[in-house]
């Protein structure tokens, strides 16, 4: 391997600029040349002479290529002095000689471990404004997230306010439709405060780590049927069909409650999003290792912009349903969290106008 080809290979030890090989190489043969002029007096400029190019190729390349430049310049020394006829024991034989090849392999190691620690210390000054630039971004994503959660708050609790306004004050002049029409309001609203401020508890719990898993066997088809129940009365009034196709004894490995409330979330979001007369469909997606559960909706769908972005704090992914409905989209992050803890994983597929489905594969286990 020639002296270039060696200090290349060095020098992709690290990505910091390297002095060329090529460059090094007319270094070292200046002061060949140096010595050509000066043999006779090398053994005074011995520092000179091999100093500056060890000490070139300790502190680019490190340690061992600087001893490499010590021991080719050492035999090279001697190849001139034969070739010139002149004695060259005295190089191993001389006493301030050996003292400057020692000295010179103690300042290669100084130099090459200088030059370590700079690298390190470039890289971790790297990292930690990759880290502050990364907590930073987090902080205002939160900052953002928490005001859609304060907006999406505001809204049906002063709805509420008002709608109660409305009941005590006009109540001898409403008949029993427009006041039935107007409780059916308030539980709606009421119903969509309390179910995002759960959201909101479970998600600050998962975050410090303070919700307990208990794993079991739970059989999805009859967990699906539970959760459909819950959401007769608004697919009734959006004449939405729910269908589960999911077959009898099918197991996952999981958080009862939990796959609970992701289930409900991502139904009640097909529901939200899916016009009158559309349909919600659970069914399972053939796989050896995974239970693969399917929800998917025939509604207004998502681009691919909004499908990447669903997961993501405070990136604002929140869309007026069929019905106008409002959304904070903290669900969505809130089954994320959970599902990654029971060991599975969730994401989506979707096309604008033509529907969305959501997938959860947990580990399936046997009946």
């Amino acid at each position: 391997m020639s002296l270039v080809t060696f200090f290349k290979s060095m020098g992709e030890w690290g990505d910091n600029p390297r002095l060329h090989p090529y460059l090094l190489m007319g270094v070292c043969g200046v002061f060949l040349l140096i010595f050509a002029l000066l043999h006779h007096r090398i053994d005074y400029i011995v520092n000179l002479y091999y100093g500056i190019p060890v000490v070139l190729a300790a502190y680019f390349y490190g340690f061992w290529a600087g001893m490499a430049v010590l021991f080719a310049f050492t035999g090279l020394h001697v190849l001139m002095l034969m070739g010139m006829g002149d004695d060259y024991v005295f190089i191993f034989a001389g006493t301030r000689i050996r003292i400057a090849f020692v000295s010179l392999m103690v300042v290669g190691g100084i130099v090459s471990r200088f030059r370590a620690l700079k690298e390190k210390l470039r890289h971790s000054e790297a990292l930690y404004r990759s880290l502050s630039d990364e907590l930073a971004m987090t902080n205002r994503a939160k900052d953002k997230f928490f005001s859609i959660i304060a907006h999406d708050l505001r809204g049906p609790v002063g709805s509420i306010s008002n709608n109660l306004d409305l009941l005590l004050n006009s109540q001898h002049e409403m008949n029993e439709s427009d006041r039935r029409q107007l409780m059916v309001a308030l539980h709606a609203m009421s119903t969509r405060v309390f179910n995002l401020l759960e959201n909101l508890l479970k998600w600050a719990l998962v975050q410090q780590g303070r919700i307990h898993f208990h794993f079991v066997n739970v059989e999805m088809r009859q967990m699906t049927d539970d959760c459909f129940l819950l959401f007769q009365y608004i697919a009734r009034e959006k004449s939405i069909e729910l269908e589960n196709r999911l077959p009898d004894q099918l197991f996952v490995c999981v958080d009862k409650n939990v796959m609970e409330t992701v289930m409900r979330n991502i139904i009640s979001n097909a529901l939200k999003f899916t016009h009158s007369n559309g349909r919600v469909t659970v069914d399972v997606v053939p796989d050896v290792r995974h239970a693969i559960i399917r929800i998917a909706d025939t509604g207004i769908g998502m681009t691919p912009e909004m499908v990447s972005q669903l997961f993501r704090v405070g990136q604002g992914v929140s869309t007026e349903g069929t019905h106008g409905e409002r959304g904070s989209g903290l669900g969505l992050m809130l089954c994320d969290e959970l599902i990654r803890q029971c060991h599975g994983r969730i994401w989506a597929e979707s096309e604008s106008g033509h529907g969305t489905s959501f997938f959860i594969a947990l580990p399936k286990v046997a009946p």
